[in-house]
């Protein structure tokens, strides 16, 4: 049997990931951070979401117990937390240098 053994000079080597075609350079990301009034708004909603909630659990809310609002606290929540990784802000595309 063959055994797959590597020379004494491939052994201990450092090479460099760019010398071995290994390695993916990191791309420029075009986004900016999200407004400051964007992350108060994320979280004033999703109290809001809660406290229809509760408030519905409790039977403080007009009507008897219900589920639409369960449903409207829900869907509140669910759009806070999608939103917050759908709505960034980007800059436009830059054009391209000719030449």
């Amino acid at each position: 049997m063959a055994k797959n053994r590597r020379t004494s000079k491939e052994m201990g080597r450092y090479v460099a990931p760019e010398q071995r075609g290994r390695y993916t350079a990191k791309t420029q990301h075009d986004t900016t951070k999200s407004p400051r009034w964007f992350g108060a708004l994320i979280l004033e909603l999703l109290g809001f979401g809660l406290f229809v909630i509760v408030m519905n659990y409790l039977n403080v809310l007009p009507g008897a117990v219900s589920p639409w609002y369960l449903v409207l606290g829900l869907a509140v929540n669910v759009w806070c937390v999608l939103s917050r990784h759908t709505l960034q802000i980007t800059k436009p595309p830059r054009p391209k240098a000719r030449g």
